[in-house]
């Protein structure tokens, strides 16, 4: 997991912030009132609970980081814990800040949200008015908003408690309030807010404090985990790295907090394919750890799974096993049979029975292992998700599709609650479940896996990453199988048949159903088929409209089009003239479906070699580019080449030469996409039904 203010615990914050976060508010000195001063925030940064017991599960995480950072007493118990806020709850007497932060406790926001504001409103309204306590109260009733889910409550609570601190007179308190901020603009989805209020809290540090001060590092990092949560991991690369310098040059290469940075950039590299580099911070981590901690301590077990899950991505699988082979001896002595460095070894090694062909091994170890999973840390567990992924792909390796379906279908809805849908590790799900689907025959459920993955990598990495390019190349595949052309097709007309039954035929809802028939049909290059629905169509939309429109010259080009690309070009000839008579008359001289309709007019005059006919329609297609804005490049291109061609002709003295250019390939290359009336984009469902 990568550090962020969202999840503490296996942070580098977590190890330079030792003091923990600031006392805004004077309570009573006391352990208790310490847990519950500081559960508030530790709670919410930690991420909204997803799962069966996912409340719980998040309540004892916090509960063992401030264990750890306030020195509690043993008696402090979780259980413990709850007893007397119960406790406090039921206090008449009790401040109104405390009973709220007992509420919080109590997982009671819509009480704790409404105590804070009169805790707030009573420091408000003091003889002695005290800002610092105003901004706690404040920051405790937008934290209970953002638990019951109302984030422009938590944010309109926050950015009043803004205007109660100033960086220049009280630096920590300021900071704490802008924390909050940057949390609930990323739990809201903002997150190039969240990365410009760390940079601000940073700034500000920076300039206050200098570079080695705990908290100027500590948020610091911060926005290196919020550049890493939007996917841009150069930037993040570069504030770590910024980060080591200052902890390697200031504290020395074995201190904790250095090693923390190299571990965090070694997972930054990571994620961006660049092990070889991740590799040697991780070999050096794991020799720090060895001198300072032990060759058998926990933490350094740790790091050397990590180390062996860097091996497996490199493919260094000799390498790989040896190292599994040994942590794994050590992890089941000091850690124990159910402990998830010793799962994760297990893990490792049929992966690598798995990539070197040895199927068969590697599935039986990964059912054991998932079964020993569900049973120790449960089916939702990310461990055992990681094991149920793995599984699913060494069944679609081995063909076995249908049982590949019952694994990964339930491990993707669990990823999807618990990660979210557009996760590293969920895409990686979703691309072995639509395999799966495809070799079963469900091409509708593949398509839309493979295609949430493709939306998913364009956004994080870009059309030319290696991984888009792959996903695009599987939605590719799939359109063009003869299975999933037929489906459609069939699907199309199955849509229509349903439209006419609800609408009628001659409704414009049916209708464009229709034209969405026909341009399935277009693409399938079921030309005749595609002519005849938009005949159809266009007698249909004339007779509705009593006179041609812009819409029904754009169908009737279509009739000409398929005309011109089955060879029927005497047929095309006066239909493709009509339609620039009229629409000379119904449009402005810069419309661009007038180009769109000389272009294809020239290549169909081309074609039937009428060069004289052809040129003076492509020179005034060619100089109408100059006028009308947003014109794509490739159309312009395209009707040089053709006019080139056409020239080329009339200089020769005899020829009987047709224009080379195909009137398909023109017209795929055509206008901005809003002059087509087709949608080149290929999809068995229209419109795509994405999963959440």
């Amino acid at each position: 997991m990568f550090f962020r203010c969202q999840s503490l615990p296996l942070s580098i914050c977590a190890l330079i912030i030792s003091m923990g976060f600031i006392n805004c508010a004077q309570a009573e000195a006391s352990p208790f009132n310490d847990f519950l001063r500081e559960f508030p925030t530790a709670y919410a940064i930690q991420g909204p609970s997803a799962g069966e017991g996912g409340d719980e599960q998040r309540f004892t995480r916090v509960y063992e980081e401030l264990v750890t950072r306030l020195k509690l007493p043993p008696e402090l118990s979780p259980k413990a814990i709850r007893e007397r806020a119960e406790n406090l709850r039921r206090d008449e007497k009790a401040p109104l800040l405390e009973h709220a932060r007992a509420d919080f406790v109590c997982r009671q926001y819509q009480q704790a949200e409404e105590l804070a504001l009169q805790a707030g409103d009573a420091a408000h309204r003091a003889k002695s008015r005290k800002p610092t306590d105003i901004s706690s109260a404040l920051q405790l009733a937008a934290l209970a908003a953002l638990e019951r889910g109302q984030n422009d409550s938590a944010l309109k609570y926050i950015q009043v408690a803004q205007g109660e601190t100033d960086p220049k007179k009280d630096l920590p308190v300021w900071a704490q309030i802008q924390i909050s901020l940057a949390h609930i603009h990323w739990r809201s989805g903002r997150p190039e807010e969240q990365i410009n209020t760390l940079r601000l809290i940073h700034s500000e540090y920076l300039q206050a404090e200098g570079v080695t001060n705990p908290y100027t590092l500590y948020y610091h990092n911060e926005l290196s985990a919020a550049l890493y949560d939007d996917h841009q991991d150069a930037a993040a690369e570069k504030e770590l790295r910024d980060i080591l310098r200052v902890t390697e040059t200031n504290f020395g290469a074995d201190d904790v907090k250095t090693v923390s940075v190299r571990k965090n950039l070694a997972r930054i590299l990571e994620s961006q394919d660049s092990f070889e580099d991740a590799e040697t911070f991780r070999r050096a981590i794991i020799d720090t750890q060895k001198r300072t901690l032990g060759v058998d301590s926990p933490v350094t077990l740790r790091s050397r799974d990590q180390l062996v899950k860097n091996l497996f991505e490199q493919r260094k699988f000799p390498e790989c096993e040896a190292e599994a082979i040994g942590l794994l001896e050590l992890s089941q002595k000091e850690l124990g049979v159910d402990h998830l460095v010793t799962l994760s070894c297990h893990l490792k090694l049929a992966q690598c029975q798995r990539e070197q062909g040895m199927m068969a091994e590697a599935e039986a170890k990964l059912r054991t292992l998932q079964e020993q999973e569900i049973k120790v840390l449960g089916a939702d567990h990310l461990e055992t998700l990681n094991t149920a992924q793995d599984l699913g792909t060494c069944l679609n390796a081995q063909h076995k599709y249908a049982e590949a379906v019952t694994v990964l279908k339930p491990a993707l809805g669990a990823r999807v609650r618990l990660l979210n849908p557009d996760h590293r590790d969920t895409l990686d799900t979703r691309s072995q479940l639509g395999i799966a689907y495809q070799n079963t025959g469900s091409l509708e459920e593949a398509e839309i896996e493979f295609r949430a993955v493709l939306t998913a990598l364009t956004k994080q990495l870009g059309k030319q990453h290696p991984k888009t390019v792959l996903a695009t190349q599987r939605v590719s595949d799939l359109l063009t199988s003869p299975e999933a052309k037929t489906l459609m097709i069939n699907n199309a007309r199955t849509q229509l048949a349903k439209a006419v039954k609800t609408y009628g035929p001659n409704d414009t809802r049916t209708l464009n159903t229709q034209l969405n028939l026909a341009g399935t049909l277009t693409n399938q290059g079921q030309l005749t088929e595609a002519e005849k629905e938009y005949r159809l169509v266009h007698a249909s939309l004339t007779r509705l409209l009593k006179e041609e429109t812009p819409e029904s010259l754009k169908i009737l080009r279509e009739v000409a089009n398929a005309l011109l690309n089955q060879n029927k070009w005497p047929e095309a000839e006066p239909i493709f003239l009509q339609v620039l008579r009229d629409q000379r008359r119904v449009l402005k001289p810069t419309d661009p479906e007038i180009l769109q309709t000389l272009f294809l007019t020239g290549i169909c005059l081309g074609q039937q070699n009428k060069i004289n006919e052809a040129r003076p329609i492509l020179e005034e297609c060619l100089a109408g580019t100059s006028k009308v804005p947003n014109i794509l490049p490739a159309f312009v291109e395209k009707v040089k080449s053709v006019l080139d061609q056409i020239i080329q002709i009339q200089r020769q003295p005899k020829s009987d030469s047709k224009v080379a250019t195909p009137a398909a390939t023109a017209r795929s290359a055509a206008l901005p996409p809003a002059a087509q009336t087709t949608n080149d984009m290929q999809t068995i469902n229209k419109p795509l039904p994405f999963k959440p």
